[in-house]
């Protein structure tokens, strides 16, 4: 019976996300292909961000037993997906177009990415609709973003490729919490995260803004750089040390920590 009740459920969740995701596929390809037809961009724009949009949706999808007992993809998710429509939007640019030559344009998109985060959470306590899938969706939202626009500062010729550090901390920690079981234990509370995360994410913009080019945006990007590998040192040497006294009920996730 159990099993029954939790496998209508999944399949009412997967109706309910399938729909989310088709309506983000539409405003994916609109977007992308109104930013092509504007900017006078080539087809691969669209394409590459398709591509980028169709392995969210492939992540989406298998993520999605992790929102249980919730049958409905909810708004908060709905949000998260926008700010992944339009992170996509920017990773099709990546190789493809000079974020210069498009002047305020990615630094714009940037914006909106960033002031839509929080949304989803506040949304998700309000709803009474948090869950583990839509946390986890949020800060993989968050990682690619950052990469995306570090990629976009260092082909731009804003910083050298070191400032690729930025979008790989993360995927390295979820590749340390693969290797090293000592890694997978809770973090306590910080703000310190969020903050350090949004001046990153503030500064990578900088870097692409049209006053900011050549040092000055490069100094902004470095200064992420040591912000960002600085948080997550600190995290790595609370992680590395002895904590068998440490309360569990003050706590949370390793993969929580943006």
């Amino acid at each position: 019976m159990l099993n029954s009740s939790r496998g209508a459920a999944l399949r009412q969740l997967q109706s309910s996300a399938a729909l989310a995701l088709a309506v983000g596929l539409c405003a994916a390809i609109l977007a992308a292909d109104l930013l092509v037809e504007r900017q006078g961009l080539s087809n691969p724009v669209l394409w590459q961000s398709l591509a980028v949009y169709l392995a969210v949706a492939a992540a989406v999808r298998l993520g999605l037993p992790a929102h249980l007992p919730q049958t409905h993809f909810g708004p908060a998710n709905a949000v998260t997906l926008l700010r992944a429509v339009l992170v996509c939007l920017l990773a099709g640019l990546v190789a493809q177009t000079s974020p210069s030559a498009l002047g305020w344009l990615v630094p714009a998109l940037a914006m909106v990415v960033l002031s839509l985060d929080g949304l989803d959470g506040f949304l998700a306590r309000q709803r009474h609709c948090a869950s583990a899938f839509g946390a986890r969706f949020d800060q993989e939202v968050d990682g690619l973003f950052v990469l995306v626009l570090a990629l976009l500062v260092w082909l731009d010729g804003q910083a050298g490729v070191w400032v690729l550090i930025s979008g790989l901390w993360h995927y390295a920690f979820h590749l340390g919490l693969l290797a090293w079981p000592r890694l997978r234990r809770p973090l306590p509370r910080r703000w310190r995260r969020k903050i350090v995360f949004v001046l990153q994410v503030l500064l990578l913009i900088a870097a692409l803004s049209p006053p900011l080019q050549g040092w000055p945006g490069a100094l902004a990007a470095s200064l992420g750089v040591v912000l960002l590998t600085g948080s997550f040192l600190t995290d790595l040497r609370w992680l590395l040390r002895d904590r068998s006294d440490r309360l569990p009920n003050s706590v949370e996730r390793l993969e929580a920590r943006e």
